[in-house]
C-alpha cells in the first residue's frame, strides 16, 4: 500500500511523539507496518528522511510563457503545446503530461477563468455566506422583467408591452417589504416601492426604515432624489459592483422563485409551454395589467407565509414576528414628502405649473402669490402634492384640464360664495366706520364722536365757566385770588 504525502507526514509525527515520550521501539515500528500494510523498512526510510508538506514537487514546472499561451488559447492545451513547438520552447514532456501540469499547478478557478470567463470563475470559486443580524439590517432592491405581454390600463394603451417588477427584500428574514409593477424602471417606481416598503399599516405589517439598502448600478437607483430621500429618512445606500449580481443574490433568487410560481399561470409567458417549432404557445394572447398585479400580489403574500429552508422551516412572516428589534417608523405624510421630487414655487392665478400644465386646488385659489413646496413624480401627471415650507402636507392638486364642467361649476360656485362672504364682511366694516366717523361737509359738523355736543346730563350748570386750558398754562401767582364771574 502506498501512502499519500499527508499520511506519511502524519505517520512520522506520530512516531516522533513516541520517541519523545520514550515509548518508541522496534516492536512499535513492526506493529505500525502490519497495520498500514507496508514494510518496516519503508518506515525506517521515512524516519531517516522525513517528508514535508512544503516540499517542491518533482517534474516540469509551468513557465510564464506557457501560462500566457494558456490564456491566449482559452485553455486549449493542444494549441498551447503546438505554440510552444513553433517558438522552439518545446517542454521535455508530452502533451498529456502538459495537460496534467496545468491541472495540478493551476487553481481550478483560474483554469475556468482562462477558458470560460468571469462568470465561470465566480461559479467555481468558494465564497463566505453572510447573513444580516436582525430585521431591517440590510435590504436588497432589484428590478426584473416579467416577460409577459401585458395590456396597460387606459384608452391610450392599446398595444401589449412587457412590464417589470421592482421588489425590496429583507435579507435577514427573506420577507418582501415592498414591490411595484411598472412598464419601465424609473425613479418614480423606486420612490413608490420605498414608500410601500417603509410604510406600516394593517395591510402591510412589514416595514420601517432600514439601515442599509443594496441595489445595482441602474440609473433609477442612482438618481439624486433617491440619495436625498436616504439623507432625509436616515438610511445608507450602496451600489454593488457592476456585473456582479451574486452580491445581491438573495434578491435575484427570490425573483426566480416568484417567476416560477406566479407566471406559468399567465398566457404568453416566455418560459411557458412551446410547440414543436420551439415557439411559445399562446404568444399572441396578452393579459390585462390588473391580472398580472393580482397574480404577483398573491405570490408575494404566499411567499411571505411559506416555510423557508434558510429560516429553519419558519415562514418569513413568523421569523419577522419573532425578531424583537425595534422598528424605526416615520409618519406617513413625512414619508410621502421625503419620497417625492420637490421644489418651492409661487402660486399663480391659474395654480402651480408642473409637467407643462397648471394644477389647481382650493388652496391655490385662495393663496395666489404665496410660496409653497410642490412635490411630484416624474412619470405621474395626474396630481401634485402641496406642502408648507416646513414639510407639512396641505392638499393634493389636480390638473386644470382634467376638470369636468360640473367640477368647474362647483369651483365657481365655491369662489362666488367665498366672495359673497368677504363682501358682506366688508359692508359690515364700512357701516361700523360710518357710525364712528360722520360726514365733514355739513355745517356745524363734528369730526368724531368725541367732538360731539355733550348730552343734557353732561352739560355744565348755568353760570359756571368751563376752563378748557390745562393747569400748566395757569399763572401760579393768581391761584389764591378770590374768583369772580
Amino acid at each position: 500500500m502506498k501512502l499519500k504525502l499527508r499520511e506519511r507526514v502524519e505517520l512520522v509525527e506520530m512516531l516522533e511523539e513516541h520517541r519523545a515520550r520514550g515509548t518508541f521501539s522496534t516492536a512499535l515500528v513492526m506493529r505500525t507496518a502490519d497495520r498500514l500494510q507496508i514494510t518496516d523498512r519503508y518506515i525506517w526510510q521515512l524516519l531517516h528522511d522525513p517528508p514535508t508538506l512544503d516540499r517542491e514537487p518533482r517534474g516540469w514546472r509551468l513557465t510564464e510563457e506557457a501560462i500566457d499561451l494558456y490564456y491566449d488559447h482559452f485553455g486549449v492545451v493542444k494549441h498551447v503545446y503546438e505554440s510552444l513547438h513553433e517558438r522552439g520552447h518545446t517542454p521535455p514532456i508530452s502533451e498529456r503530461q502538459l495537460r496534467r501540469a496545468f491541472r495540478t499547478q493551476l487553481d481550478g478557478d483560474e483554469r475556468w477563468f482562462a477558458s470560460k470567463g468571469v462568470r465561470a470563475r465566480r461559479d467555481h470559486t468558494g465564497c463566505l455566506l453572510w447573513e444580516a443580524s436582525h430585521r431591517n439590517h440590510m435590504w436588497g432592491m432589484d428590478f426584473t422583467h416579467l416577460k409577459v405581454r401585458v395590456v396597460l390600463p387606459g384608452p391610450g394603451n392599446p398595444t401589449a408591452v412587457q412590464v417589470g417588477l421592482l421588489r425590496i427584500l429583507d435579507f435577514c428574514h427573506r420577507v418582501v417589504t415592498g414591490w411595484m409593477i411598472v412598464p419601465t424602471d424609473s425613479s418614480d417606481a423606486v420612490l413608490e416601492a420605498l414608500y410601500d416598503a417603509f410604510r406600516i399599516d394593517e395591510n402591510s405589517p412589514f416595514g420601517g426604515i432600514c439601515e442599509l439598502m443594496l441595489y445595482d448600478n441602474g440609473l433609477a437607483f442612482l438618481s439624486a432624489v433617491v440619495d436625498e430621500a436616504s439623507g432625509r429618512l436616515g438610511f445608507d445606500t450602496r451600489a454593488i459592483q457592476s456585473y456582479s449580481p451574486h452580491l445581491n443574490g438573495k434578491t435575484e433568487r427570490s425573483h426566480q422563485t416568484m417567476a416560477r410560481r406566479a407566471l406559468p399561470k399567465l398566457p404568453s409567458w416566455s418560459g411557458g409551454r412551446r410547440d414543436k417549432r420551439g415557439r411559445v404557445m399562446d404568444a399572441d394572447q396578452a393579459v390585462h395589467f390588473d391580472v398580472v398585479v393580482e397574480q404577483v400580489a398573491k405570490e408575494i403574500h404566499a411567499g411571505n407565509h411559506r416555510p423557508h429552508a434558510a429560516l429553519g422551516g419558519q415562514s418569513p412572516a413568523q421569523s419577522w414576528a419573532s425578531d424583537d428589534t425595534p422598528l424605526r417608523v416615520v409618519d406617513p405624510e413625512k414619508l410621502r414628502f421625503a419620497l417625492r421630487h420637490r421644489k418651492v414655487q409661487t402660486i399663480q392665478s391659474a395654480g402651480v405649473w408642473k409637467h407643462g400644465i397648471y394644477f389647481h386646488s382650493p388652496y391655490t385659489r385662495s393663496h395666489v402669490g404665496e410660496q409653497t413646496t410642490v412635490a411630484w413624480l416624474l412619470k405621474d401627471k395626474t396630481f401634485v402634492d402641496l406642502y408648507t415650507q416646513t414639510g407639512e402636507f396641505i392638499e393634493r392638486a389636480s390638473p386644470n384640464k382634467d376638470h369636468s364642467p360640473e367640477q368647474i361649476a362647483a369651483v365657481m360656485q365655491e369662489r362666488n360664495a367665498r366672495w359673497r362672504t368677504q363682501n358682506e364682511r366688508a359692508r359690515r366694516s364700512k357701516r361700523r366706520k360710518a357710525r364712528q366717523f360722520a360726514a365733514t361737509n355739513v355745517p356745524g359738523g363734528f369730526r368724531s364722536l368725541d367732538d360731539a355736543p355733550p348730552s343734557a346730563e353732561q352739560a355744565p350748570a348755568p353760570g359756571l365757566q368751563v376752563v378748557s386750558a390745562p393747569l400748566s398754562d395757569l399763572d401760579p401767582a393768581h391761584l389764591n385770588e378770590p374768583w369772580s364771574p
